[in-house]
């Protein structure tokens, strides 16, 4: 029994990755998206239900999930930004996409698409440490 997609499998978790963690990462997805259609465990509550970029409040903290539309790549405003690959924007939201060098493939993946994100939210910013915690759900290759 691999305890970590019966869990997710299940709704008893979220799937969050480590870039030296993530060699099952696929399968992990597919247990998320399985619960998450059937609407088990923590699926079936509100609060655990993906948040539309623009209403994601400026002072939100925490590890969620947002949806959006990704817009372009923002100038790197102070030596904290430096940290990271590239940062984005969302289209209607003030929240920033802050993509770091372990996931830095990101930065070219092109505007206009609606993505789901996964990461933790602090300070206006949503950090995607991980290729994985992008997902393109409709929108431009």
């Amino acid at each position: 029994l691999w305890v970590n997609e019966a869990l997710v499998r299940r709704g008893a978790a979220r799937v969050r990755m480590y870039p030296d963690t993530s060699g099952a990462g696929a399968a992990l997805f597919a247990a998320e998206d399985a619960a998450r259609e059937e609407t088990l465990g923590l699926w079936a509550l509100k609060a655990y239900q993906p948040v539309e970029a623009g209403r994601v409040p400026h002072d939100a903290r925490g590890f969620i999930l947002v949806t959006g539309v990704l817009g372009g790549q923002k100038d790197v405003r102070s030596d904290r930004d430096a940290t990271a690959a590239c940062l984005r924007g969302l289209q209607g939201a003030s929240l920033i996409v802050r993509i770091e060098r372990t996931a830095a493939e990101l930065c070219e993946v092109p505007a206009g698409g609606e993505v789901e994100l996964r990461g933790w939210v602090s300070g206006g910013e949503i950090e995607i440490n991980h290729p994985l915690h992008l997902r393109r759900t409709g929108g431009p290759d």
